[in-house]
């Protein structure tokens, strides 16, 4: 078997002189994930790509989740707009 994990993170922000982000200034962020199997002849496919998709949606929730707790302890709001991306 072999896995390869790849993540993109990207984060746009205008700060002023002293580092603090502006007001008013929208943030992005892309996350990307690539999955290589050559499993065994007699390792079931549809098992495994199950699998794997049940454990990367987990994975993104808890992401965003914690994402969205960090956005809450600096102050900043979470909206569904937000949320949805």
């Amino acid at each position: 078997m072999h896995y390869v994990w790849s993540t993109d993170v990207s984060v746009v922000a205008t700060t002023d002189e002293g580092g603090e982000v502006l007001v008013g200034q929208e943030f992005w962020s892309r996350l990307s994930d690539v999955v290589e199997l050559e499993p065994k002849l007699w390792v079931p496919v549809r098992l495994l790509e199950g699998r794997i998709c049940k454990e990367m949606k987990t994975n993104l929730v808890c992401i965003r989740e914690e994402a969205e707790r960090v956005q809450r302890l600096q102050g900043g709001a979470v909206t569904e707009a937000n949320r949805a991306i």
